[in-house]
């Protein structure tokens, strides 16, 4: 401010309260111009100037108003151009951070050192992504976390300017960034183009990691559909090959993984719900560092699955189970060419884990029976099955009794109880059955037969008519897809 003083001449109340509005509303400095009204600074400006630390300094007559008021504007002028070239080189900085093999954590390193603040880059949940500073994350999660747009967030942390943004995509928002500044001249004008420009570059890459991964998801994909068409031995060096440029090496055996609904009449999935639970088992195998392929296969999610360690039953559920799902796991392979047949293998324990209420079964751990029909020829078995129960072929209730007797553990009270039938009327069946087959249905012999005959059936026709809804018949075993 400038004056001569007219108007608070002789009052010196008036004078100290002019220093006290000039000092509390963010005034510079007041220029009390000499030798024309007044011939010095009235004492009680100097005094309630010192008691404040408030800047005084006086202007001779000799020194019009307007050479001030023009050096000001002139070295505003100089300060905006400072802080223009300081924005556009440090942009200039951040900017080659994007040829780096990290480019984001290589921003939020530059952002710290050009702006000497404490920055924090959390990630789409909240979660701490990367901190450099003293500041700790959680001083600042409150404040900027959730906010939404583009527009800056300002806060206070212990008495630092704390400035933050969403990092948004086409996708969504990806994360916040937040810095603290220090205390500076230039701090603040410098720190907001600083960091929206940061924010900015974060969202570019997250956008290029996002069309990165459809691409990767999409090479994964074709790998695990073409090793599931039966490839001959030139075609399965060819996808070994490509599998091991995704990072497949089979350095130790791989697995096939089959995810499929734990409610049986929601199997196969809708798209829709399909495409969440594959990038759900996606993200679950990536957080366990496993190597894999991932596809749609008949309604469910298959993967080829390779890991150090064992693979669990938290593994392969982990947040999954939210979907409601459920897991099977096929023998161990070393070459893509065995895909199709740990394929059907991890099908089997699937139906075998939905039997027993399993959240994942594993091939190699399954009865004998299981694994024998998994380890044979299918047509053999198929044949051999048609053979077994050809005299049944015609007989559809008769054929619904001898499953559901063998569902119950050849229960006769609790056969008889699903199919709403007397208990002699279930004998008479069964006595039926055993004179059109010619066998003893007490016989260790049959019941072995028998046994493998219906699970035969049952897994023929999954793999017949996999593609269309699965309905249950009332006893257990699933019934033809339509």
């Amino acid at each position: 401010m400038l004056t001569n003083g007219l108007r608070v001449q002789n009052r010196p109340k008036e004078q100290r309260e002019l220093v006290v509005e000039l000092h509390e509303n963010g005034q510079a400095a007041l220029g009390w111009a000499v030798g024309l009204v007044q011939q010095r600074v009235p004492k009680a400006v100097l005094d309630e100037a010192r008691k404040r630390n408030f800047p005084v300094f006086v202007v001779p007559i000799e020194t019009p108003f307007r050479e001030i008021i023009s050096f000001i504007n002139g070295a505003r002028l100089s300060d905006d151009l400072y802080v223009m070239r300081r924005v556009m080189a440090m942009q200039k900085f951040l900017m080659d951070a994007l040829h780096l093999d990290d480019p984001g954590a290589a921003i939020v390193d530059r952002l710290r050192a050009m702006l000497e603040a404490d920055v924090i880059l959390f990630g789409a949940d909240g979660s701490t992504v990367r901190h450099c500073g003293s500041t700790g994350p959680e001083q600042v999660a409150d404040d900027v976390v959730g906010h939404t747009g583009d527009t800056i967030i300002e806060g206070d942390v212990n008495g630092s300017k704390l400035l933050g943004i969403p990092i948004t995509t086409e996708h969504g928002c990806e994360g916040w960034l937040a810095v603290v500044l220090r205390p500076g001249p230039f701090a603040e004008r410098i720190g907001e183009p600083v960091l929206r420009s940061g924010a900015q570059l974060l969202g570019l890459v997250a956008q290029v990691r996002h069309l990165g991964q459809g691409d990767e998801r999409e090479r994964r994909a074709e790998v695990l559909l073409a090793c599931l068409e039966h490839p001959n031995g030139e075609q399965t060096i060819a996808l070994d090959h490509r599998a091991r440029a995704l990072g497949i090496d089979f350095s130790v055996p791989a697995r096939t993984v089959v995810w499929a609904p734990r409610d049986a009449e929601a199997d196969p999935m809708p798209a829709e719900a399909l495409e969440e639970a594959i990038r759900a088992v996606e993200a679950l195998l990536a957080a366990a560092h496993a190597r894999f392929l991932v596809a749609a296969v008949d309604g469910r999610v298959a993967a080829v699955v390779q890991r150090e360690d064992d693979m669990t039953s938290e593994l392969l559920t982990g947040k999954v189970r939210e979907l409601g799902l459920r897991a099977g796991v096929g023998r161990a392979i070393r070459t893509l060419g065995d895909a199709q047949q740990s394929l059907t293998d991890a099908e089997l324990a699937l139906e075998h884990a939905r039997n027993t209420g399993e959240l994942v079964a594993t091939f190699d751990r399954l009865d004998p029976a299981s694994w024998l029909l998994a380890s044979c020829d299918r047509e053999v078995a198929t044949q051999k099955v048609e053979e077994l129960l050809l005299p049944l072929e015609d007989q559809e209730r008769l054929l619904e009794t001898l499953k559901t007797y063998f569902i119950v553990d050849m229960n006769v009270a609790e056969a008889a109880r699903r199919l709403n039938v007397h208990r002699n009327t279930l004998r008479y069946r069964l006595a039926r059955i055993e004179k059109l087959l010619d066998v003893r249905l007490d016989s260790p012999h049959t019941i072995a037969n028998l046994h493998l005959a219906l699970l035969t059936e049952r897994l023929t026709e999954d793999g017949e008519h996999g593609g269309a809804d699965a309905k249950s018949n009332g006893n257990g075993y699933r019934a033809a897809r339509t």
